[in-house]
């Protein structure tokens, strides 16, 4: 299953300019393309991850990456 043996994790989302448009904690996050801070609708294009976790035995993840947003 996805996430098995993650104790918890953190999910957050920046545009190109570094500034953070999503962010949660836990399993029952998503991103719906809108600025947490803001409330507005994200443009499309490229945005980065930068996930972090802990897991059962205490090991520690700090994972990035990017996404492509469409509209």
């Amino acid at each position: 299953a996805v996430g098995e043996g993650i104790t918890e994790y953190t999910m957050q989302i920046f545009n190109r300019w570094g500034e953070m448009v999503g962010n949660w904690i836990g399993n029952n996050g998503w991103w719906d393309g809108y600025s947490t801070i803001a409330g507005i609708k994200c443009t499309e294009g490229a945005y980065f991850y930068k996930v972090i976790a802990e897991g059962n035995d205490g090991t520690s993840f700090d994972e990035k990456g990017y996404l492509q947003l469409f509209r």
